[in-house]
């Protein structure tokens, strides 16, 4: 799979290179051998990044509104909370007329709450309390997706600890809000989908506020391999990257029935999920929800991030003041001039994780600006290293951020140390030839 350097183009420009290329093949009609070419070289990722695959449609006018006439489309909904059935019934009241609507519940007792705040037709689908949103949408709505050209699904949520409420009642605004922003809005959603040939799956962005935040860049959580086994269960050959994250996730989104196929067609049980408490990683769930996109790339289809204009304000004013506050607390770390900086920052990083984890003790031969540096990104790692290590004749046996100054010749040997070189190039050389001779299982350099 061929890689993109996005992030070194950014250096130079604003990165609009690609996209102005995407669009003059649009503009002459020519864009499906380009999207073949695309989608059978390059991670779903990348090809977001660089084609800006990121849809900002209007909630107040639409382009075009004839569009769902003559088309199957289906929204299908799933519902648990009592207390956000008004608020969802009132996104669900303002979908067109010529679209059906489906309502998952567990609980018959929802049901007299749903036709409360419903004022359009709409259908009632019972399913079992197990599997959350995804048994909702692979069981209980199977049958029913396969009859549609166009499907969207959505869902509730919400979580009782007070902290984790707040977080999930901005994911549920951003789910409903990017998805059924209006009905202008869901229009406009197929007007672009048809319009867009090899576009098959429109996701809702991903969050990164509150906890989201620390999972921005590992996305994956501890999800890559089940998500790589369940693609190869399907029989997807699924172009999957683990330092690649995936652009799906919440299980909210707009399809071509076609491009999801592979996962409607098969016959899931709701055994196949696991009953409640619903652990919060490494589940079947937790696969599915990641492996939308690449099902659909799969299918010759690619994805983008669907948003209303209003949210994309909101989320390019708050994603520019959380750059703005990490790059200053970046600088701490490392010199910071260009976008490409950062990203050999973070190779870096990566490189010193893997390093860590060959050996059982960690010294940084560096007490200086470089090897204070690199002890933080050390503890940006969770790594416990033993100490800092000087040439002989310049330690005083000081604790430096509580770790104790060796000299080189007073540290044990072995072939699970390892050390990393936090240096200027000017002293690598003699600090190399300290090193000659000594027993230690390896090096890396800072």
């Amino acid at each position: 799979m061929k890689n993109i350097e996005y992030i070194a183009e950014l250096d130079k420009t604003s990165g609009e290179k690609h996209k102005q290329e995407l669009n003059e093949l649009e503009n002459a009609g020519i864009c499906s051998e380009k999207w073949r070419e695309l989608l059978a070289e390059y991670n779903v990722y990348d090809l977001r990044a660089i084609y800006h695959l990121y849809y900002v449609l209007s909630k107040k006018s639409c382009e075009n509104d004839d569009v769902l006439n003559g088309k199957k489309i289906a929204v299908i909904a799933n519902l648990y909370y009592l207390e956000q059935v008004e608020v969802c019934c009132a996104k669900l009241n303002e979908v067109p007329l010529e679209i059906d609507i489906y309502v998952c519940i567990s609980d018959s007792k929802l049901e007299n709450e749903i036709d409360k705040f419903m004022t359009r037709k709409y259908r009632i689908i019972i399913k079992k309390n197990r599997g959350r949103d995804i048994s909702a949408l692979l069981v209980a709505s199977r049958k029913i997706i396969l009859e549609y050209e166009y499907v969207c699904f959505v869902h509730d949520k919400k979580s009782a600890q007070f902290e984790e409420k707040q977080w999930a009642e901005s994911w549920f605004y951003s789910m409903w809000e990017n998805t059924l922003g209006s009905g202008s809005f869901v229009k406009n959603v197929i007007h672009t989908m048809e319009s867009k040939k090899e576009l098959g799956l429109l996701c809702i962005p991903e969050p990164f506020h509150g906890f989201f935040y620390s999972f921005m860049g590992g996305m994956w959580g501890k999800n890559f391999e089940n998500t790589k086994q369940f693609c190869a269960q399907l029989g997807v050959d699924a172009k999957m990257e683990p330092d690649k994250e995936p652009i799906s996730l919440g299980t909210a989104f707009w399809c071509k029935t076609k491009a999801l196929l592979p996962l409607f067609v098969h016959e899931f049980n709701y055994e196949d999920f696991p009953e409640e408490p619903l652990p919060k990683d490494e589940t079947i769930s937790h696969a599915i929800e990641r492996s939308l996109a690449y099902i659909a790339q799969a299918q010759g289809y690619y994805t983008g991030t669907l948003m209303t204009d209003e949210y994309s304000a909101l989320r390019v004013s708050t994603l520019y003041e959380m750059m703005k506050v990490t790059t200053l607390a970046l600088r701490t770390y490392a010199p910071l001039k260009f976008p490409s900086d950062a990203e050999q920052a973070n190779k870096i990083n990566r490189s010193l994780g893997t390093f860590c984890k060959k050996y059982k003790k960690i010294y940084i031969y560096g007490a200086g600006v470089k090897g204070k540096k690199c002890a933080a990104s050390l503890k940006q790692l969770n790594v416990d290293f033993a100490g800092f290590v000087v040439s002989d004749g310049h330690a005083a046996n000081e604790l430096l951020y509580g770790k104790r100054v060796f000299e080189i010749s007073s540290i044990a040997n072995g072939n699970d140390v390892g050390i990393i070189l936090a240096l200027s190039e000017k002293n690598r050389n003699e600090v190399e030839k300290n090193l000659e001779g000594i027993n230690i299982g390896g090096i890396i350099y800072y």
